[in-house]
């Protein structure tokens, strides 16, 4: 990779504050043309006392926010997100956009790296390929912030944070979208994954975050999670030394789009969002223009957000909130609605023991509606 005329290479962990730049790099904010991570290792030390609490990992944050007064379409560059393996180029979007050189991330280098944190904070599209892969370490956290952004690839963080957020660049108009889109081939997921002492042994450093983590998907303007993309952040599992299995939590969802004037913002929720839980499922807070909950068709102009009542019942959630922020919450005549959680529910133990740490938990977990007296009960807000 050829390094850029005006290029700034540091070591360790420290910042780079820009009075220690070169002169042309004050003057005008450095363009980034690669982002190399084929040897990247970020990692901590973990002892056998730590998998609870884990010392933190290395962090990564790139800014691409250009001096606001010269930021605008000719200098706005955008980010690319593919595995080098297979840098063919985006197939969920069109053309990569032609005003700048974008910055181009090899998102599988990314992986099992030791990051305990990546940010990624651009003022032009940020865009992930078909296929391409990031999958932090248990815990870790991850955000994207960008004029749009378009993910059709997957995002993996076990029991960690996801965080997509849009934003306007300073040369932004008010028909500007600022929208984000999940594809069909999208995976948002911070599920807490299966850990099995049994196997690895009683020195062994593993983590054991078992609670679902944290998902947050903010537009400015419309949300579209595509049919065939999912949101994540379900409980995992733990199997001790003993052989005794317990279970985790179920995490936290929020979807939210807030352009809430004239023009306003729309969402559109076709893929699969859950959170189940072995205990308590997790929470769901939905904002938007508006809500109406009940079997009535909404008109195609409206912006209100149509919400059948067995929505309630789906996903495994222990907490609903939906908020209006320009329209009402409204629950048309005659619905009903009654909330109701799936937990999951150990099956084969046998299987369970004979389970890796990093499984999948499907041949030996699986959902279940509890008994009355069982099934905890499920909280609905509506403002």
């Amino acid at each position: 990779m050829a390094r850029a005329a005006c290029s700034v290479w540091g070591r360790g962990a420290k910042a780079l504050p820009m009075a220690a730049m070169p002169a042309c790099c004050r003057s005008r904010p450095p363009s980034l043309y690669g982002f190399d991570l084929a040897n990247l290792q970020a990692g901590a030390t973990t002892g056998v006392y730590q998998r609870d609490a884990a010392p933190h990992g290395g962090a990564i944050a790139i800014s691409l926010i250009n001096d606001v007064a010269n930021q605008n379409a000719a200098t706005v560059q955008n980010v690319l997100i593919e595995n080098l393996a297979s840098s063919t180029g985006l197939q969920f979007a069109s053309a990569r956009p032609a005003n700048s050189v974008p910055l181009i991330i090899a998102g599988d280098k990314l992986n099992r790296s030791g990051l305990d944190s990546f940010t990624l904070d651009a003022a032009g599209s940020v865009e992930m390929a078909t296929g391409a892969t990031i999958a932090l370490d248990p815990g870790a956290s991850l955000a994207l912030k960008g004029k749009t952004l378009k993910i059709d690839g997957a995002i993996t963080a076990p029991s960690g944070s996801v965080a997509l957020r849009t934003q306007p660049p300073a040369s932004a108009t008010g028909e500007e979208n600022f929208t984000i889109d999940l594809g069909s081939h999208a995976l948002l997921s911070t599920s807490g994954r299966w850990t099995n002492d049994l196997l690895d042994g009683a020195k062994t450093t593993t983590s054991q975050l078992t609670d679902g983590g944290k998902i947050v998907v903010d537009a400015l303007g419309d949300l579209t999670v595509a049919r065939g993309a999912e949101i994540h952040a379900d409980a995992g599992a733990r199997m001790s030394g003993k052989g005794r299995v317990s279970g985790g939590d179920g995490g936290a969802i929020a979807l939210t789009t807030r352009r809430a004037g004239a023009t306003g913002s729309r969402m559109t929720l076709d893929g699969v969002v859950t959170a189940y839980g072995f205990g308590i499922g997790g929470s769901l807070t939905l904002t938007a223009n508006g809500f109406r909950i009940g079997d009535a068709a909404v008109a195609a102009t409206d912006y209100t957000m149509l919400i059948n009542p067995t929505f309630f019942t789906a996903a495994g959630f222990a907490s609903y909130t939906l908020a209006g922020n320009r329209d009402s919450v409204e629950v048309t005549a005659g619905t009903q609605v009654r909330p109701q959680q799936s937990n999951l529910v150990f099956g084969d133990l046998q299987t369970a023991a004979r389970a890796g740490t990093g499984s999948s938990m499907n041949s030996f977990v699986g959902l279940s509606m509890l008994a009355d007296r069982q099934r905890k009960p499920v909280d609905i807000a509506l403002t």
